[in-house]
């Protein structure tokens, strides 16, 4: 692996990937590859992804992007958590959003958060939108509209936040006013006492 570099120059595309694949393998045998070295293995067999294939091999280097993500994140790596959870989302088939559309649309939830929390609201806005329009279950809508309203927070949107949050409540039945007054604050302060 410390040769690598030297040799990109020398090799072509596909022989590089399959090196890639090779180590990235190898380093996936170890105990290491879901602690300390996750981030190795998840890099090279990133870099040899044109050789993955069948299902089973996408979703788990999506997996694996998900893992490195979420360590990422956590680390306030967000460019890199970004980059992992950027690749989860690539690595999302078509065939997954009716068949583990719950896991679909968690991925796209924690790639909104991280692209907002770079600084892409557009692509955030996109992962939300492409996410909602799948998403018919409260528990599923909950998640997603709790990130956008963060990130309309985030980009200073604040009316746009206080809006939807008030037609997300109405929906489960929680009446709020556009404008509370001295009448509302009354009313609603009669309600707690009593």
């Amino acid at each position: 692996q410390e040769g690598l570099p030297e040799l990109r120059s020398h090799l072509e595309p596909e022989a590089l990937a399959r090196i890639h694949l090779r180590i990235g393998r190898l380093l996936q045998a170890t105990p290491q590859a879901r602690g300390e070295g996750l981030f190795r293995v998840t890099d090279h067999l990133n870099a040899a992804r044109p050789l993955i294939d069948g299902p089973d091999g996408t979703r788990e280097l999506r997996d694996l992007n998900l893992a490195a993500g979420r360590r990422a994140r956590d680390a306030a790596a967000h460019e890199a958590a970004d980059a992992y959870l950027r690749a989860a989302v690539d690595l999302v088939a078509e065939r997954d959003w009716q068949s583990a559309l719950a896991e679909v649309l968690r991925i796209h939830a924690e790639a909104a958060e991280s692209a907002c929390a770079v600084g892409d609201y557009p692509r955030c806005d996109a992962l939300l939108e492409r996410a909602l329009d799948a998403a018919a279950a409260p528990e599923h809508t909950t998640l997603l509209n709790r990130v956008k309203l963060d990130s309309l927070s985030a980009q200073g949107r604040h009316t746009e936040a206080l809006d939807l949050g008030r037609a997300l409540l109405a929906e489960r039945g929680r009446r709020y006013p556009a404008r509370p007054g001295r009448r509302h604050a009354l009313a609603a302060f009669a309600r707690l006492r009593w």
